[in-house]
């Protein structure tokens, strides 16, 4: 159950956005929405920003620069 003074804060929040913009109430959407969003990790954003093609390159030179061993005067 919803308490009252939460009842009125939403009332408060629905009469401000009643006086926005479209692309204001937009933003003040996609900001609530950000509210919501569980906090599962660093990368979990980038899932899917890489095609199949950039993601088997990635592969590939990860695979090869990781299977050598450096010498300490090659360094990083």
């Amino acid at each position: 159950m919803i308490s009252l003074e939460i009842m009125g804060a939403l009332e408060t929040v629905v009469k401000e956005l009643k006086d926005l913009s479209e692309d204001k109430l937009e933003a003040v959407a996609e900001y609530a929405r950000s509210l919501r969003k569980r906090d599962s990790g660093r990368f979990d954003d980038l899932a899917g920003c890489l095609t199949s093609e950039e993601a088997d390159r990635l592969e590939k030179a990860i695979e090869e620069s990781c299977e050598r061993i450096e010498s300490s005067d090659q360094g990083w």
